[in-house]
Parts: structure tokens; C-alpha cells; sequence
């Protein structure tokens, strides 16, 4: 038996939604990265940053949260 087969059949939760809302953690991660980059990029060109980039900063930022929350919870949980 190998070692991924093992922690299906013995996982309580949904591994669907774990693997979703790890994907959503690592999306948003690269979101806060974008959003970062184009805030420093409009600021070196001698603009102010848009509110675009603020926007697209908090919204990930939360949701990087919430989803690493929700991994946190359940991982804890599983072990």
C-alpha cells in the first residue's frame, strides 16, 4: 500500500476541497506578488500606484487567509 493510498482511505475530511483551497491559497499567493510588483513598477515610473493594484492586494490578501486558515484547520484536524 502506498503512502497516498494510505491517507485517502483513512482522511475524514474531503481531499477535493483541501487540494481546491490549496490551489486558491497558492493563486491568491501570486496575487499579492502581482499586485506588489505593479505597485512598485507605477511607483518607479513616477505615478502614483493605482487603485487597481490596491484593490487586487486586499482581496487576495484575504483570501490567502481565509484559505490558509481553512488548511490549517483541517491538516490539524486530520493529524
Amino acid at each position: 500500500m502506498s503512502f497516498l493510498q494510505l491517507v485517502r482511505r483513512e482522511m475524514h475530511g474531503s481531499m477535493p476541497k483541501l487540494l481546491l483551497m490549496s490551489g486558491l491559497g497558492g493563486i491568491s499567493n501570486a496575487s499579492i506578488l502581482a499586485s506588489i510588483n505593479a505597485g512598485v513598477q507605477a511607483s518607479t515610473s513616477g505615478g502614483k500606484p493605482g487603485l487597481w493594484s490596491a484593490t487586487l492586494f486586499l482581496v487576495a490578501l484575504f483570501l490567502f487567509m481565509k484559505t490558509q486558515q481553512y488548511v490549517t484547520i483541517t491538516a490539524t484536524a486530520e493529524i
